[in-house]
């Protein structure tokens, strides 16, 4: 279940143009499943992703990053 999920999430921003965060909710609203529990299923790459997202919108502390 958690690599379809995955491939969903993936799926889902690429299909509806919503940001990670956005495409968690709308799967969670969609399967009837509690946000938290498909965070806990999540991988990495998908966290890391919202981490980074979160940190555009100021939702959390900016972390040192170096330069590309």
């Amino acid at each position: 279940m958690t690599i379809d999920l995955n491939l969903n999430i993936e799926q889902i921003v690429k299909d509806k143009k919503l940001s990670y965060m956005e495409a968690v909710l709308h799967y969670a609203e969609t399967s009837e499943i509690e946000p938290e529990a498909i965070a806990k299923m999540l991988n990495q790459s998908i966290k890391d992703k919202i981490e980074v997202e979160a940190q555009a919108l100021h939702m959390l502390k900016q972390t040192g990053k170096l330069p590309l």
